[in-house]
């Protein structure tokens, strides 16, 4: 019976796009499969945490029953599909961590979050991270 591919869940914004880039370009014959699954950056009045989270798992959805795990970039991708978590291992990639991107919101012309908000969001990383088979930091300061 051959191998299954690893469902490679890539983040489309930003320096992600580079970074889903590079891992495309030296993608190596291993002799393990892939399935490259980029989601693109949707602009509107919903959060990209939001919706990035809802695209990510419906495409999780669409091939977790086909896939041996799953690799997902960036953390904000993984918020809502942590339920396929226990159906294929999964590893999550962050190029930042939830209190690092907290503090850079006004770089990006965002308001700053309200309690509840931001109590919300741990709570969702921290059920995300506990389910995780692993991560992959790509920068020390993650």
């Amino acid at each position: 019976m051959s191998a299954r591919p690893v469902a490679y869940v890539m983040e489309q914004t930003l320096g992600n796009i580079t970074h889903y880039l590079n891992l495309r370009q030296h993608d190596i014959d291993d002799g393990g499969p892939r399935m490259w699954i980029p989601i693109e950056y949707r602009a509107g009045k919903v959060p990209w945490t939001i919706t990035g989270s809802v695209l990510a798992r419906r495409a999780v959805g669409r091939v977790v029953g086909g896939v041996d795990g799953i690799f997902i970039h960036t953390t904000t991708l993984a918020l809502f599909a942590g339920s396929y978590f226990k159906d294929q291992p999964t590893v999550l990639s962050s190029d930042g961590t939830p209190l690092n991107k907290r503090d850079m919101r006004e770089a990006y012309g965002l308001r700053p979050q309200g309690r509840v908000a931001e109590r919300s969001k741990r709570t969702l990383f921290r059920a995300r991270f506990s389910r995780a088979a692993g991560f992959v930091a790509w920068s020390t300061w993650t």
